[in-house]
């Protein structure tokens, strides 16, 4: 089994995933959360309607409706046969499963999300997996400095909602009536204008935010 890989590569193939899969579903009038846009895709993916997909049934999905098809409106099933007649050979595992992301780093990937090794995976197994990896590369609190983030945060939050140091007000502006928010929803909830703080990556960059999660 390949080492997977680190740093810059790792991120690259994370966002091309990310990317594919929020570019299929835009083109189909669909704008989803990416953790959304994984469980609709698996149970696209999953004929058997099983909620789980063995590596086979992944990337022959991979090929048929984030690659290949994706800038066509062909429905899903006819994508997947056309991709199932172009599957390459076994032995081909440098052939890509995407553009940037082959058949050897697929296997990579699933393999880190087959936690329990039994040779099939969840949308949730693959969206932790995903998630994971973000985590990985990103600095701990003593290398960013976390306290400026924070009373940059605390200004604007003062500023737009009257908050002040107190988040409750901000957290309900990402908050989808569910009582909690992930990373995603706070650095949307960050980054956007209205509802949000609007605060761009020159006052807090994306590496400030980290140690939150």
């Amino acid at each position: 089994m390949p080492k997977l890989a680190e740093g810059q590569e790792l991120l690259t193939m994370k966002r091309i995933l990310q990317s594919s899969l929020q570019s299929f579903w835009a083109k189909r009038g669909k704008r989803l959360k990416i953790k959304d846009g994984w469980e609709l895709f698996w149970k696209e993916a999953d004929e058997e309607k099983y909620g789980r997909l063995n590596f086979q049934q992944l990337e022959e999905n991979l090929r048929a409706l984030l690659m290949k098809h994706s800038d066509s409106l062909l429905s899903p099933r006819t994508a997947l046969n056309s991709a199932r007649a172009s599957m390459p050979h076994a032995d081909e595992t440098r052939d890509p499963v995407l553009k940037g992301i082959t058949r050897e780093d697929l296997r990579v990937l699933f393999a880190e999300a087959d936690l329990d090794g039994s040779g099939e995976v969840s949308a949730t197994e693959w969206s932790s997996m995903l998630y994971r990896l973000e985590l990985s590369t990103w600095p701990t609190a003593d290398e960013v400095n976390v306290p400026r983030a924070v009373a940059t945060i605390n200004r604007a939050a003062a500023k737009w909602y009257r908050a002040g140091d107190n988040w409750f007000k901000v957290f309900r502006l990402a908050d989808q009536n569910s009582g909690r928010i992930d990373f995603n929803d706070f650095q949307g909830m960050v980054r956007q204008r209205t509802p949000g703080l609007g605060i761009n990556k020159k006052k807090v960059s994306d590496q400030e935010p980290a140690p939150f999660k």
